[in-house]
């Protein structure tokens, strides 16, 4: 099993012509687009169907991380809003709306305003773990996604901060995973707790911005970053602009058309008892037909055996793992797109496809950076041949790339976080100390 090349024909015919319609237009590869229409895929279909599970009876949230770096301004907005057209018009419909009940109940006597409206909102662009918490408890949506192209925002904002990541990393992953949250935001009475919810993590982002969190031992040990689905692309080279591209419009073509009007019909898709099996939000179980299961196994095979010491994903054994159950959400998803109610083999050979397309990015991307600055930073502690070494001296003598404040401060955090130093006080100067191995 080897895929190099993005697997375009894992989709169904209609969202692979509008992938590549997107991709045309926009410029950018079809990596990146396809991650962008994935990530609508899932959110869509999150709030409809539940994936198979070999570890419960119930199945699992058809809910995806997807991750994917690219540089900023080369086009990925756009793609997102070409993918998200049509959910972004009813959300912003159902927002108007609330703003006029809201102002109505604000204006209305006491007596008179019976229930207050609830938030419609199910899209975060900049936000933090405890917000998302905070309207998915109160709002009156099912299904949320956390899309953004400003990946800074979570790998650079409050969320992954030294003091908040690991609060975070758990929150998100049990979100992703379970759809359920128990939290105390701020005090005993201030908790939050739901359950059978959804999220779905869309999340791009700049190499620069990206490279120190895709580094950090918390981030790859925790499985956060594992359970992304991950693509890794440069822009594509300068192509000169003609008079035909330059008054073609994404918003005319009739491939994107035709995706849209699938994205209708199926947002308005209801599902009865009796056609399958409901959980308590009217989601259907997606199952697997025995070719399915049968290609399921022998992916599952074909990991375990590449996860072991000299093997293909040796080096990124959780990641490999994690794909063993994820493959089944992604294969729930093409198949709820496919307008199927279960997995069968091409639907599961599609999945496998782009589960893999993902663990061989993960491989190119890790073989190909540079160090991360926590890892300069230990070098350069080490090259001093003592072990301990003055905190301010690290902004004269260190590698240039540490010489900023901030970057010397994150990169001792992190070296704290994984017990590699310690911070000690000697007269009125901090100084670096290495922890004995």
């Amino acid at each position: 099993m080897n895929i190099d090349s993005y697997p375009i024909d894992a989709f169904p015919e209609i969202i692979a012509n509008a992938i590549r319609k997107s991709a045309f237009y926009h410029h950018v590869p079809i990596t990146v687009a396809a991650q962008s229409f994935l990530g609508e895929m899932t959110y869509i279909a999150q709030d409809k169907i539940n994936a198979p599970s070999d570890k419960s009876e119930t199945g699992q949230p058809a809910s995806l991380f997807l991750l994917t770096v690219f540089g900023s301004g080369e086009g990925k907005d756009v793609c997102k809003n070409d993918a998200s057209r049509i959910t972004r018009e009813r959300e912003s419909k159902k927002v108007k709306n609330y703003q006029l009940e809201l102002d109505q109940w604000n204006s209305a006597s006491p007596k008179d305003r019976g229930d207050k409206p609830r938030n419609p909102r199910s899209f975060f662009k900049k936000a933090t773990v405890q917000g998302i918490i905070n309207v998915m408890s109160t709002g009156s949506s099912d299904s949320f996604g956390w899309v953004t192209c400003e990946g800074g925002y979570l790998f650079g904002g409050y969320s992954l901060t030294s003091e908040t990541v690991g609060e975070a990393i758990s929150v998100c992953n049990d979100l992703v995973d379970t759809g359920q949250a128990n939290a105390v935001l701020r005090n005993d009475e201030d908790s939050r707790f739901f359950d059978n919810k959804r999220l779905t993590l869309d999340i791009s982002v700049q190499d620069v911005v990206a490279r120190p969190a895709l580094n950090n031992i918390l981030l790859r040990e925790q499985g956060f970053l594992a359970r992304a689905l991950f693509v890794c692309a440069e822009p594509l080279p300068f192509i000169k602009l003609t008079n035909e591209a330059k008054f073609s419009k994404s918003f005319e073509d009739p491939a994107l058309k035709t995706y849209w009007h699938l994205c209708e019909k199926l947002l308005d898709k209801k599902f009865t008892s009796d056609q399958l099996s409901l959980d308590d939000k009217n989601r259907i179980l997606i199952e697997k037909s025995e070719e399915a299961e049968q290609l399921h196994l022998q992916y599952e095979n074909f990991i375990n055996q590449e996860v072991e010491p000299n093997g293909k994903y040796d080096f990124i054994r959780p990641y490999a793992k994690r794909t063993n159950q994820y493959v089944l959400r992604v294969a729930a998803i093409l198949a709820f797109w496919h307008e199927k109610v279960i997995i069968d083999q091409t639907v599961m050979k599609g999945a496998i496809d782009i589960c893999l397309f993902s663990l061989n990015e993960w491989c190119r991307y890790y073989n190909k950076i540079e160090k991360s600055n926590s890892t300069l930073l230990l070098d350069w502690i080490l090259s001093q041949k003592t072990t301990k070494v003055l905190k301010s001296s690290i902004l004269q003598n260190a590698p240039v790339v540490l010489r900023k404040k901030a970057a010397r401060d994150d990169a001792i955090l992190h070296l704290i976080d994984i017990k590699k130093i310690r911070i000690e006080k000697i007269g009125n100067s901090d100084y670096i100390v290495l922890n004995s191995t």
